[in-house]
């Protein structure tokens, strides 16, 4: 299956691949604010079966069956070897890309991610049947009643919000006839969360580190309460990956771009021109 892709920024400049989160970044436009602030070539990609890119059987979003399929994509976009980053789900699935074909990846940047394992967070099952995941994933909020809608309960939870953050935000849903726009099905976003659940970023560690990766962690500080599972998920990454580098978002969540665009976009930049 072919894998939808985004060509943002310069097209002559490094290329920096970028996979996105589930929740509402489920597109790679999610960067589209970033893009030009990042100064590459920034290809965002579609996961399967969320933006334009088809949907897998449940079984392939098992990393195993997964990471191949974004191997071919790097060959059929024609890149030997690129910068890659991820956001959560995108995160993970990096750091196992990174690991499967480390002479492919010249730098990895992972954003809120990479640094915990989802198995281990408080009420996540790794045995859970896939079934079960698709009733969990039918129980939340999948689908609203108008693209305004979907925007004004954005609007309540966003410390910033600009025009290109809400295109970025609406490219991920699919509207239908009738004006009421979705992202993912629940058999997709189930499919992932128990591929989630049962895949180890950790694992992946050690085969960076073998290959001298260059890798940035940027973790969120909010809320506060998370603050401290991400901080002591670093030091565990940063003494496991020795070309770590680790930096702490301050007033940022989860959701990075959300809440701190532009100055991510600074780190990212200034790390990888460092490089």
């Amino acid at each position: 299956m072919a894998l939808a892709t985004h060509e943002l920024g310069d097209p002559a400049a490094p290329p920096l691949v970028f996979l996105h989160a589930l929740g509402v970044g489920t597109s790679g436009r999610y960067v589209a604010e970033i893009a030009p602030l990042l100064r590459g070539r920034v290809i965002g990609v579609d996961g399967a079966g969320f933006g334009g890119s088809p949907p897998l059987e449940p079984s392939e979003y098992e990393l195993e069956s997964y990471v191949p399929l974004l191997l071919r994509l790097l060959d059929e976009l024609g890149l030997e070897r690129t910068a890659l980053m991820g956001h959560s789900w995108g995160g993970l699935v990096a750091c196992h890309v990174a690991a499967a074909a480390p002479s492919r990846i010249s730098a990895l940047v992972l954003l809120d991610s990479g640094h915990l394992d989802y198995g281990d967070q408080p009420g996540v099952d790794p045995e859970l049947p896939l079934e079960d995941w698709i009733e969990n994933a039918k129980a939340r909020q999948w689908r609203w009643p108008s693209r305004e809608a979907f925007l004004a309960e954005l609007r309540q939870d966003a410390t910033r919000m600009t025009p290109a953050y809400e295109a970025a935000a609406l490219a991920g849903m699919v509207e239908d006839p009738d004006g009421s726009v979705h992202s993912a099905p629940p058999e997709v976003r189930g499919a992932v969360y128990r591929a989630l659940a049962r895949a180890r970023a950790s694992e992946a560690w050690p085969a960076i580190d073998a290959a001298g990766i260059p890798t940035l962690l940027v973790y969120a500080t909010e809320p506060a309460e998370r603050a401290a599972e991400n901080e002591a998920g670093a030091r565990r990454l940063g003494g496991a990956i020795r070309r770590a580098d680790i930096v702490p978002l301050a007033g940022a969540g989860h959701d990075l771009i959300a809440d701190a665009g532009p100055a991510l976009a600074g780190i990212v930049v200034d790390w990888l021109e460092a490089l």
